[in-house]
């Protein structure tokens, strides 16, 4: 498996000098500081630490010229990789200047948003999970809520004019379910919850699109059971995405939270 990571770690070492994007996803600046991360308290060698930092400060400082609602999901895949990073005490480089920032314009995303996207890596679902623990976590909520029980046809909420099949196919709807479980296990109160139960209900008993997304299953399978605790999912994920993920990064951090499960939970941002 180590071999296999090396491996990995070189091919995502060249990718460095010419990142495709600002991103966690697909070979983006903050997907490769979120591995080299790893990947020095994997191996102990520092002098990947040089990648990481580089990789995060680039993103971090190209973020502001490209900050609109259509950048916004690599926006908010940085900031929530900083307080990830940051928490850990992985990082070597300032993050205070542009957690402001981040804040400040991942609300007006959500203040801006049309209620079209509720996706977990592009919409609001994730864009109000970077808020959870922050001090105006509740207008994010409020902002969330109204959004998400609109498109739902939840009573009392105005109808959202797009149909609800092209609003929450099934891995979207998924998305938003994770997003209610994570509140219930915070504790953070969900308005009229037997009203959105019973939407929720409707909607799937009828027809529901279903898409080819296997490897974004898998993100929610690990997500889903980070938020319930459950090890033997986890472990199951994590075995799915390092035998097969199309993205190297994930690849890489799948193989070593497989060698060392004391690594930090990493899957929380996707």
């Amino acid at each position: 498996m180590k071999n296999t990571i090396l491996d990995i770690a070189k091919e995502l070492e060249t990718l460095a000098a010419n990142p495709l994007s600002l991103g966690l996803k697909e070979g983006g600046l903050t997907g490769l500081s979120l591995f080299f991360s790893y990947y020095v308290r994997f191996t102990g060698d520092e002098r990947y630490m040089i990648f990481a930092n580089n990789a995060l400060e680039m993103a971090m400082a190209n973020a502001p010229f490209f900050m609109s609602y259509h950048f916004s999901s690599d926006f908010a895949d940085i900031a929530k990789t900083v307080d990830l990073l940051v928490s850990e005490n992985f990082l070597e480089v300032e993050t205070d200047n542009f957690a402001g920032y981040a804040e400040d314009a991942l609300m007006s995303r959500l203040r801006e948003d049309a209620g079209m996207d509720f996706r977990f890596c592009t919409g609001i679902t994730g864009i109000c999970d970077f808020f959870l623990n922050k001090a105006n976590n509740q207008e994010a909520l409020d902002i969330t809520f109204r959004h998400i029980y609109s498109g739902l046809r939840v009573k009392g909420y105005p109808e959202h004019p797009v149909e609800m099949l092209f609003l929450f196919p099934s891995e979207i709807l998924r998305d938003v379910k994770i997003f209610f479980l994570k509140l219930e296990k915070m504790n953070i109160p969900i308005p009229q919850k037997e009203s959105l139960e019973q939407a929720i209900r409707k909607f799937e008993s009828g027809k529901i699109l279903r898409s080819n997304c296997h490897e974004y299953y898998v993100m929610q399978d690990l997500r889903e059971a980070e938020i319930m605790d459950d090890k033997q999912k986890i472990q199951s994920a994590l075995e799915t995405l390092a035998a097969s993920s199309s993205d190297l990064v994930f690849k890489g951090l799948a193989s070593m939270s497989l060698e060392d499960m004391t690594l930090p939970a990493w899957w929380k941002l996707v």
